[in-house]
């Protein structure tokens, strides 16, 4: 976990201690991680995405996304490109929303071993000065990007 996760995390846990006057156990301490980074509600939830590369013939890559995610009742579609995943899913953000959202951290790793393995990815995104994190756990590390984009969207925009 990044070190200023770390930190974020660690003031939601003692806010816990303190309100409760208990020792937070390891099994509270998922709870808070779960409350505050993986299972954030708010105005987005994200449904499926298309992502294709392309290369030109100095060898740069551009990846282009359509991204769909749900917002209440209603769908919201977005289109970006960047030279990745996840520059072009900020940029579409950006683009639709007219927002100026940034990556200010981003790290990824392993959760279990093997073919099946899960990563888990943990992203900071920053507007206007805020800053805040989200976290995505999947077998396929997009997506796992994906969903903590959307975590921290919901934190930014809602």
């Amino acid at each position: 976990m990044p070190r200023r996760l770390q930190i974020n995390l660690s003031e939601k846990v003692q806010r816990v201690a303190d309100e409760t006057g208990k020792e937070v156990m390891s099994r509270d301490i998922w709870k808070v991680f779960e409350k505050h980074y993986l299972s954030v509600k708010g105005n987005f939830e994200l449904n499926n995405y298309s992502l294709s590369s392309t290369e030109d013939s100095n060898g740069n890559t551009s990846d282009q996304i359509e991204i769909t995610l749900s917002s209440g009742n209603d769908e919201v579609n977005l289109k970006g490109t960047g030279g990745g995943p996840i520059e072009a899913f900020v940029s579409a953000v950006n683009d639709y929303f007219k927002v100026s959202i940034s990556v200010s951290d981003y790290h990824q790793h392993s959760v279990t071993s093997g073919a099946d393995a899960k990563a888990a990815a943990f992203i900071e995104l920053t507007s206007d000065g805020q800053n805040e994190w989200g976290a995505g756990i999947d077998g396929n590390t997009v997506k796992a990007s994906f969903q903590a984009i959307v975590v921290g969207l919901n934190k930014l925009l809602t």
